[in-house]
């Protein structure tokens, strides 16, 4: 099943990382507390996470884009910057992304099965995390982001 691949789950406190996004920006995780954040692990030869990216960067990204209390991070498993770059590029995807190569990051989240994404909340708690992708899902992924961002407006 599923679930039983996850390390983190909902309530959970979000593990401490950091990363370079393709941008040779450097980002730890903890710069991103006192914001809602979506975290989303992707690769790019994974036929769901295809799907769901255009609605990531349509519908959340480009929404939530100039929004201060609002963080996203798309990080390519097993990928390494250059791969996502391209990718990205290749999409006109715009959000901030990021690889990890030996799955270091990916690993402290889950053993397997993607997509992933991971709401965590000003807090620093995961608030939603949901495997796969689904129109539903997603839809109730959107909702939950915009009730989130609606109380610190």
């Amino acid at each position: 099943e599923p679930e039983e691949s996850d390390i983190i789950k909902k309530g959970d406190d979000i593990p401490d990382f950091s990363l370079k996004l393709t941008d040779n920006k450097e980002i730890s995780i903890s710069d991103y507390k006192g914001k809602l954040t979506l975290i989303v692990f992707f690769a790019t030869w994974c036929k769901p996470c295809l799907e769901e990216l255009p609605h990531i960067q349509n519908d959340i990204w480009n929404k939530y884009e100039n929004n201060d209390n609002f963080r996203l991070l798309v990080i390519g498993r097993g990928h390494d910057n250059s791969e996502v770059k391209s990718f990205a590029e290749n999409n006109k995807y715009t959000f901030p992304v990021a690889g990890d190569k030996d799955k270091s990051i990916f690993s402290m989240f889950a053993q397997q099965y993607i997509p992933r994404s991971y709401l965590i909340d000003r807090n620093g708690k995961v608030i939603r995390n949901t495997i796969g992708y689904d129109e539903d899902s997603f839809n109730e992924l959107k909702m939950h982001i915009s009730r989130e961002l609606s109380k610190v407006q």
